[in-house]
């Protein structure tokens, strides 16, 4: 089959001609109705000399007009596609493959099995640079009244060098489409709706889906940016949760966790809002900003993607970078969360208060501390300034 690749950035024009069906099978199945390819030697010339082709079967892709329209040209914040072709029944569509890229799902998940990774993965910045693609890209999506549904890390793209996209755009839903079908299970049991909750149990409860189906995305953005800040606080405690625990709110948050964040927001509570974000408070403005973009939300009014942006940015800014712990920190920190997980989950479900966790803290590494290194009290108190080589 052939596909026409265009990308009008670069000025550049190409034909794909290639087997749909070699043997063996390159097709690698993504849900029942479409699989993807990595084509990474099609023979072409840069950028057409590696493809991700992406299959739908015996159908269109949901977004298929959309695809069409932005077919060749350049979309900040996610992968350009250069050509759309057909093969039987079957529609593919062909992008531009990164090579180097990974999701930022598969990112944290390496910090489950290797926790020294997690302050170098989920950081401030990456949040920052998380809501810059997103707002470009679905601001543009927005331009031709599409909703992108499937906001969730599988679906976060970064680079070796720190890029960030969005992908999967090809299961977008027209606005109109969004309107008809919100809440039918055949199609939101088609994509991941854990950042859904703001919008589907605040704006649309309230003022119902035909004025603000278009506010989805920007609810969305909003409620990662709250779960991404709170596990930033949770990362920078005394003693931090299990790192499962803190990936699970950027991955997948539950409801419950989205829901005191935005309840402390109809209270009008700032000290129960920056508790659940993990914040201190500071003296700035981010209550009463985050408030109003809620308010005018939940009330159906327009919310510019600029206001979104920011507010997002200015909650990262008030998180530190995460320091890397050494190797008496996470002793004492795996040590603790064992002894105290009896207490803070399960059944149970008792939460130590932080100045309790904090105390046996500290306790604990005076304790650790004493047996490896008799002076690190002295250090620490400032009668001694060497630093033990043991350390």
């Amino acid at each position: 089959m052939r596909i026409q690749l265009t990308d009008d950035q670069r000025n550049k024009n190409a034909t794909l001609d290639f087997d749909a069906d070699p043997v063996p099978k390159p097709w690698i199945v993504q849900n029942p109705e479409a699989e993807h390819w990595p084509f990474v030697n099609t023979g072409l010339s840069p950028p057409f000399h590696q493809v991700l082709l992406k299959r739908w079967k015996k159908k269109e892709a949901p977004a298929h007009e959309l695809l069409t329209a932005i077919s060749g040209k350049t979309v900040t914040g996610t992968p350009p596609l250069f050509g759309i072709g057909k093969v039987g029944d079957d529609v593919i569509y062909a992008y531009e493959f990164k090579a180097g890229h990974t999701t930022l799902d598969d990112n944290l998940k390496d910090c489950i099995t290797q926790p020294s990774l997690l302050p170098s993965r989920l950081t401030p910045e990456g949040l920052r640079r998380i809501i810059h693609a997103a707002v470009s890209c679905l601001e543009a999506l927005e331009r031709h009244q599409y909703v992108y549904t499937d906001f969730n890390t599988k679906n976060m793209l970064h680079g070796p060098n720190g890029e960030t996209m969005l992908i999967d755009l090809d299961s977008a839903l027209s606005v109109p489409f969004l309107k008809q079908h919100w809440n039918d299970p055949k199609q939101a049991n088609n994509f991941d709706r854990h950042f859904w909750q703001l919008w589907l149990h605040y704006i649309v409860k309230q003022n119902g889906v035909d004025t603000t189906a278009i506010y989805a995305p920007k609810a969305m953005v909003l409620s990662f940016a709250a779960m991404y800040g709170s596990a930033l606080g949770q990362l920078n405690l005394p003693i931090p949760p299990a790192n499962d625990t803190i990936l699970e709110l950027v991955r997948q948050p539950s409801g419950d966790e989205q829901k005191k964040i935005w309840d402390a927001l109809v209270a009008g509570d700032e000290n129960q809002f920056l508790a659940h974000l993990q914040l201190q408070p500071t003296g700035t403005a981010l209550f009463e900003e985050w408030r109003d973009i809620f308010r005018e939300l939940t009330s159906g009014r327009h919310v510019s993607w600029d206001e979104i942006r920011q507010a997002a940015e200015n909650l990262a800014a008030l998180y530190p970078m995460p320091k890397e712990k050494g190797i008496v920190w996470r002793m004492f920190s795996w040590a603790f969360n064992i002894a105290t997980k009896p207490f803070t989950s399960g059944a149970v479900d008792i939460a130590l208060p932080i100045p309790v966790r904090r105390l046996v803290w500290d306790i604990g590494e005076g304790v650790i501390h004493g047996l490896i290194d008799p002076f690190w009290i002295l250090r620490k108190s400032g009668t001694l300034k060497r630093k033990s080589p043991y350390l």
